[in-house]
């Protein structure tokens, strides 16, 4: 692959990388996609034969899925850490090797239990590799200029799911799901195989580096952290209870879950649009996302009476869904610096996680209660409420200030 003729259709700044900066960053992109593709997409595409396999209700399933991501959370700030103290590529390596592992343990499960012990394993491998490991490398090999490179990343490992299921599709016709899980695994371990190494001389910086952040720093680490969570709690509360609601309506019936797969397709254009504004700061982007996202629960109320609100009510959840991925990371750096991104970016992907996790159940008890207009309104409140949490957030310049007193 070319990687100059690969990286110029994806981002603009991405020519101002030097060759080797664009294979580090194709290497990681790479990496990720294959590792999204084995870790987490592979058990949507799965699920249901494994519980038929072991005679499991999909309520049953999913818990073992909500433990495994339980487990990433949790994990996810102690992976954060030992990327602080210079041990990000063995971090992501041998979370590869034992997500491979973890995998090779489900494929060979002979019953329930062993499977969720399977997914627990697989749940701190998880937040050794997926995205925000990834992203906390890259901010370090690229302070201050690190949009394009996560933006490339981003790109690529979003074509995850587009990838899988296919292939999953393809693998069945001659391998049983143990089968199918066993590939993956190989996956993993390629992608263990095509991380590239790290800058020596960053090494040696992140392994003196000093205490991981100050007071003032933490808590606006759990700010951006709440305020982002925020909108991966509506966006999860709407991805699990949407499908259902539209195909529940005469106007959607059968084209509803098509239209819900627009999402992803919508999140890769938003995050190219987002690649073709290196320029704009990444606070302003920050505030005008964050009022952006509450348009579509907006529209989906609007939705019963013009049904065609629905499709651009997905087509801005997914865009403004993805251009928040690359933002996390760009504005943890902007308000913390990159001496200790690893652990922050740590701590942002737990309180998210621990979202993601809730937002079925609490999008299930405000349809039960209130209708899927509650779960709407539910929605644009937990969006307002993220994007007050960002007002609240110092000028970028006020926190350094502060931090240099402290």
């Amino acid at each position: 692959m070319d990687s100059s003729a690969t990286g110029g259709l994806m981002v603009r700044g991405w020519g101002e990388l030097s060759r080797s900066e664009r294979a580090y960053v194709l290497r990681h992109a790479v990496a990720q996609l294959l590792l999204w593709s084995a870790f987490f997409y592979l058990f949507a595409a799965l699920l249901p034969q494994i519980g038929a396999a072991f005679g499991e209700t999909p309520i049953v399933m999913s818990a073992a899925l909500t433990g495994g991501l339980l487990a990433w959370a949790l994990a996810a700030p102690f992976c954060g850490r030992l990327i602080d103290r210079g041990h990000g590529r063995a971090l992501l390596a041998g979370g590869a090797l034992c997500g491979a592992a973890a995998l090779v343990l489900i494929a060979v499960a002979p019953s329930y239990p062993v499977f969720v012990a399977g997914m627990l394993v697989l749940g701190p491998a998880m937040a050794a590799t997926l995205y925000d490991p990834c992203f906390a490398l890259v901010v370090r090999r690229f302070p201050n200029r690190a949009r394009a490179p996560i933006a490339a990343v981003t790109l690529v490992a979003g074509l995850a799911s587009l990838v899988t299921f296919p292939l999953v599709a393809v693998l069945g016709e001659t391998l049983d799901w143990r089968g199918i899980v066993l590939v993956f695994a190989t996956g993993a371990v390629l992608a263990a195989l095509a991380l590239p190494g790290e800058v020596e001389g960053g090494v040696a910086r992140e392994r003196t580096a000093g205490p991981p952040l100050a007071a003032g720093l933490r808590a606006r680490t759990i700010l951006i952290g709440a305020s982002f969570a925020a909108l991966i709690l509506s966006h999860s509360m709407l991805l699990f209870h949407l499908p259902g609601a539209l195909a529940s309506r005469p106007a959607f019936g059968a084209s509803a879950h098509l239209i819900l797969a627009l999402i992803g397709p919508a999140q890769i254009a938003g995050r190219l649009a987002l690649g073709a504004m290196p320029g704009v700061s990444s606070a302003l982007l920050c505030r005008v996302v964050f009022v952006f996202m509450l348009v579509p629960p907006l529209l989906l109320l609007a939705a019963p009476q013009f049904p065609a609100l629905a499709l651009v009510a997905v087509l801005l959840q997914g865009a403004g869904f993805g251009i928040h991925t690359v933002l996390r990371p760009e504005t943890a750096e902007l308000h913390l610096g990159s001496r200790a991104i690893g652990g922050a970016l740590g701590v942002i992907a737990m309180i998210g996680l621990l979202m993601m996790a809730l937002g079925p159940a609490l999008g299930a008890l405000a349809q039960a209660r209130f209708g899927f207009s509650g779960l709407l309104w539910l929605a644009l409140a937990v969006n307002a409420v993220g994007l007050g949490l960002l007002f609240r957030l110092d000028p970028p310049g006020a926190v350094f200030t502060m931090a240099r007193r402290s």
